[in-house]
């Protein structure tokens, strides 16, 4: 599908690829996302990631930017999604709206989001994955890479696969890290939710 009156187009694709132990893994053919550009201009006309399709069509030039007047969301071939602008008007670098206050003082604050290792010391109730018998006699090991949110109560919320060697093994990985519990992060003093990546190694070695 190609935007309305698209002319031609040039397009990207970003594709997730994890790393599990150093090692890359095979991209996923189902997290790919396509950005597509009309080429006189490279302004965006459309992003397409598995079945939604977005489209920037009536595309103007003003104060120097491309924007586009219509936009249209579709999953499939289902419009679910539309929007238009009918009149854009430039602004004044002195426009008062631009302007701050004059009392105004500039304040810089960073918050940062807690990588999994910084996560993992906070962990407080741990439970061990048991390693399947079937597992072992199969010579079948390699580390199950979980997605997961911690809630503010510090329990695990959320958990989804991005990686494992075999479902034996991420049967195990699942039933054991729903169960642990961390030390509730503080964000300026109140506990938020924050996304982490576990790893759960399964080695044969002793």
């Amino acid at each position: 599908m190609l935007p309305a009156g698209s002319g031609q187009l040039a397009c990207a694709i970003s594709t997730f690829q994890w790393i599990v132990d150093g090692k890359p893994q095979a991209p996923s053919s189902g997290m790919q996302t396509y950005y597509c550009f009309d080429l006189p201009t490279l302004a965006l006309r459309m992003v397409h990631s598995e079945s939604v399709t977005t489209e920037f069509n009536r595309i103007v030039k003003t104060q120097g930017r491309y924007l586009a007047q219509e936009m249209t969301v579709s999953i499939g071939k289902v419009n679910v999604f539309s929007v238009s602008v009918e009149k854009i008007e430039g602004i004044s670098s002195t426009n008062a709206a631009l302007t701050p206050a004059s009392d105004a003082v500039p304040v810089l604050e960073t918050v940062s989001q807690p990588s999994g290792d910084q996560v993992a010391t906070g962990l407080v109730k741990k439970t061990q994955p048991v390693y399947p018998i079937t597992a072992k006699s199969s010579h079948i090991q390699g580390t199950v890479v979980l997605a997961a949110t911690i809630g503010k109560d510090g329990k695990i919320r959320d958990l989804e696969v991005l990686a494992s060697p075999a479902s034996i093994l991420t049967a195990s990985a699942l039933d054991a890290v729903k169960r642990w519990e961390y030390k509730p992060h503080l964000l300026n003093g109140a506990p938020v939710e924050v996304d982490t990546l576990v790893n759960v190694i399964f080695s044969l070695s002793p």
